[in-house]
């Protein structure tokens, strides 16, 4: 992990928000992506199970592209060979997430990424800091 991602790891997202009717880089209103992390984060904690894997990792090799960045993770797999080495996992359980809950929590991350950007370029305020105008401030269109 880099020092970028150490200092972003330590930004709390839900400290900060979007100003009413507030548009962001994805040209939606802030208020949406607020309820878009709510609803994309809901729906991946609700497809979570814990469960057995018929299967375990040999092997695994980080796949980076040429600016550095992670492309992918190749995994070598196989089954177990025996009844007994598939229920000695049993204690060591496995979170899985439905195909739902996986597409979700690939959503969640992007929408997280586009918030925490906008929190970096004070575009998202934190809680507590935005002022509200004033009714003669205000103008009607």
């Amino acid at each position: 992990m880099t020092e970028e991602e150490k200092k972003d790891a330590q930004i709390n997202l839900r400290e900060y928000v979007y100003e009413s009717g507030q548009n962001i880089e994805v040209k939606m209103p802030g208020l949406m992506l607020e309820t878009l992390l709510n609803l994309f984060e809901s729906i991946y904690e609700d497809n979570k199970h814990m469960g057995l894997a018929t299967t375990y990792t040999v092997k695994s090799k980080e796949v980076f592209d040429k600016d550095g960045n992670l492309e992918t993770v190749e995994i070598e797999r196989k089954e177990y060979p025996t009844f007994e080495s598939f229920l000695s996992q049993a204690q060591n359980q496995q979170e899985f997430v439905t195909g739902l809950g996986g597409i979700s929590l690939e959503l969640l991350m992007f929408f997280k990424q586009v918030h925490l950007d906008n929190i970096k370029n004070k575009v998202a305020l934190k809680v507590g800091t935005i002022k509200t105008k004033k009714p003669n401030e205000l103008k009607l269109a």
